[in-house]
Formats: C-alpha cells, sequence, structure tokens
C-alpha cells in the first residue's frame, strides 16, 4: 500500500469522524446583554454573569443538560456568551458590594420552591443558532462592619464570621437546589483581620445574625494533617458578645445603608470547664475511642463537642453558665485511619449513648464517671 493511499484512507477516516461528532454535537445559541449599577447608572465593569439551566435543581436532569455557563462583563459592562446548549436559563449578574437577586425562603425543597427562590432572575430561551440579550441590571446591598475582640483588649485575628438569616435560612444555602454556587462569599462569610475587623458587603435585605467560630484549642499539623486532642471544640460567640443565640443582636437591613459598629467581644472569665471520665461499666476501662458532646437544654444551637483522652478524661472548656445536657459515645477498636476524623476505625465494641444532666454556675465543675453500657448489638467481625 502506498503513502499517498494510506493518507487517503487516513483523511477519510478524519472526516467521517468529523462529521460524526457534528451530528452528535448538541445545539446551541449564544446570549448577549449589558450589566448596569442601578445606583449609579453606570456598567457594571467586570461583573461575573452566570446562566443557570431552569432544570438545574432536578434531581434526574435530561442527558446532556448544561451545567451552567459563566463569562464576565468587559469595561463597557456588556457581555456576550457563545455556544450555550439550547435551554431555558436564570441570567444572574454578581459583583462585589451589591446584593444577588435570590429570596430568602425557609425551608426550600424542591423545584417549585426553587422556582419561587428565584422569582426576581430574568429566565431566558436559547435557540438554536440564534441570540437572545439578556439586560441585567445590580442593586447594591447593605455593608456591616464590625470587630471581634478578646475582654482584654486583644483582637480575634483570623476567625470566621458568618451572617445568618433570622428566619432559619443560610443565605448561601438557599442556591437552586444545591445547583447555584454563585454568592458572593463577602456578602454572609468573612474573616477578621490583623484588628479583628470583619465586613459583610451586597447583604440583601432581611433580620440577621452575626456571629464568629474559634477554635478553643490549638493543634499542630503534620504532614497537612490538622491535629489537636480538643480538635472538635469551637466556640461559638454572637454579637454583641452573647454564647446564645436566643440573647444575641438583631441586625436589621433595609436597603444599601452601611451598619458599623457590630462588634463582639469575648469574655473567657464568664466560662468554665466541665471536665469528668468515660469509663466501661463492665470493667472500668476507658474505651479507646469516647466522644463527649455538651448541649443547652434550651437553645439548641449551643453545643461543643471533644474526644476523650486514652484515660476516658475529658475537659469542655470554656462553657458559659446554664443547664445542659451531656451526651457520651463510645466504642473500642483500632487506631483512627483519619486524624481529623474521630470515628474513622474499625469497631470491635460499641457502647450504648449516656446522657446526664449538668449544671454550670459559676465555678468549674467535675461531674461522676460516665459509665458505659455494652451495646446488645453485636459487631460484626
Amino acid at each position: 500500500m502506498t503513502l499517498r493511499r494510506i493518507a487517503g484512507i487516513l483523511l477519510l477516516l478524519s472526516s467521517a469522524a468529523s462529521a460524526q461528532q457534528a451530528a452528535h454535537k448538541p445545539a446551541t445559541g449564544s446570549v448577549t446583554g449589558y450589566v448596569m449599577c442601578a445606583d449609579t447608572q453606570r456598567p457594571a465593569r467586570f461583573a461575573s454573569i452566570m446562566l443557570i439551566p431552569k432544570d438545574a435543581g432536578k434531581s434526574q436532569p435530561q442527558p446532556g443538560a448544561s451545567a451552567g455557563v459563566e463569562a464576565h462583563s468587559g469595561l463597557d459592562g456588556t457581555y456576550t456568551v457563545t455556544d450555550v446548549p439550547v435551554g431555558d436559563y436564570y441570567a444572574l449578574a454578581q459583583l462585589s458590594g451589591y446584593a444577588l437577586p435570590i429570596k430568602m425562603m425557609a425551608n426550600a425543597k424542591d423545584a417549585e420552591d426553587a422556582e419561587k427562590a428565584l422569582a426576581d432572575i430574568p429566565l431566558i430561551h436559547v435557540a438554536a443558532d440564534r441570540s437572545v440579550t439578556a439586560n441585567l441590571t445590580l442593586i447594591r446591598g447593605a455593608v456591616i462592619t464590625g470587630q471581634v475582640l478578646f475582654d482584654d483588649g486583644m483582637p480575634v485575628i483570623n476567625a470566621v464570621v458568618r451572617l445568618e438569616s433570622i428566619e432559619g435560612v443560610d443565605p448561601e444555602q438557599v442556591v437552586y437546589m444545591g445547583i447555584l454556587r454563585f454568592a458572593s462569599e463577602s456578602a454572609y462569610y468573612s474573616s477578621t483581620d490583623y484588628r479583628g475587623g470583619y465586613s459583610f458587603v451586597g447583604v440583601r435585605p432581611g433580620k440577621y445574625h452575626a456571629f464568629v467560630e474559634i477554635t478553643a484549642q490549638g493543634g499542630v499539623s503534620v504532614h497537612g494533617n490538622f491535629y489537636s486532642p480538643d480538635r472538635m471544640q469551637m466556640i461559638r460567640l454572637y454579637a454583641p458578645g452573647k454564647f446564645h443565640q436566643r440573647d444575641a443582636q438583631v441586625i436589621e437591613v433595609k436597603g444599601s445603608e452601611e451598619i458599623p459598629g457590630t462588634d463582639m467581644k469575648l469574655s473567657l472569665d464568664a466560662t468554665h470547664t466541665v471536665s469528668g471520665r468515660v469509663l466501661s461499666r463492665e470493667d472500668g476501662h476507658a474505651p479507646n475511642h469516647a466522644f463527649v458532646s455538651l448541649q443547652d437544654a434550651v437553645d439548641k444551637t449551643f453545643r461543643l463537642s471533644v474526644t476523650a483522652d486514652a484515660d476516658g478524661e475529658f475537659h469542655l472548656r470554656y462553657v458559659p453558665e446554664g443547664t445542659y445536657l451531656l451526651s457520651a459515645q463510645a466504642a473500642d477498636g483500632g487506631d483512627l485511619k483519619d486524624a481529623n476524623n474521630p470515628r474513622s476505625y474499625d469497631v470491635l465494641r460499641r457502647y450504648e449513648r449516656q446522657t446526664v444532666s449538668v449544671i454550670v454556675t459559676n465555678q468549674d465543675i467535675k461531674i461522676d464517671d460516665v459509665m458505659m453500657e455494652p451495646s446488645k448489638i453485636r459487631e460484626s467481625k
């Protein structure tokens, strides 16, 4: 066979493959538009634009369905998105400082609820080989700022601060059935700087609580894995310095106003330590895997957790005064497979959960040993 003939055969095969790919290529169209800032009547430069398929929230989307398309506006506020698969899309724009047009809905459970949450977002239809226009307007959101300090005036640095809706909805969780991951982190998440300062920008109207989460204990990092004996214990503090959600400051946002001074002061002197031991009732040994949690008897949002040490001892630190339910879970098993997961071990013997009431007043307390009963369910070997 000559080289010329081989080249001809390869050309035919290549042409056939290209034709086959073209036959299976989904029909597409394009979307163009202009993004404007409502407060300035100026173009929204370098705004992010997301085209989200209307059926993205369905549990079983159609085969070949688009997962969404993202683009950015230019200096003049215009944008163009090509090769968009045919279908219906929500057109959404976002720019730091501007609020997402997503309605805060409690308990959005299905596609119908999700569509209500997205009712203010333009819905466009992309047709094959055609261009559709979607002009978008950005509405400036509110700005909430504050500081997180210890009671001695030292700043709390590199701590995560969050804003939660009083209606029981995390603003970033109402995200079209888990598909829309487009909310600006600056709107509802922040991190404290070297002065303990934080800010939320682009916040929608509504009522909120602001809280900070602080790791109660230090630790070490070995080959990228963080380990701390009390790695599960976190301190949650609500503005203006309350440990319980019921006592938190209500932050009401009405428009695009600035709300300064949403400070949080952590008073460690107002907290105490609850300690004890977790032991087996049969022979008094300490199960080598024990996990203890403390939950407020009234405020179910307040919860502290730690793992017990090799002797079964545990120390729940920084507990404010109150009445709590202490719950202990334990098992005998092999070594941890994952230092970040206190339950990543092979179970040899499990114990029944034990719960006791604990009242914390104005001092540290040591409770009686928590005696664990062997589980009646045998572990499979």
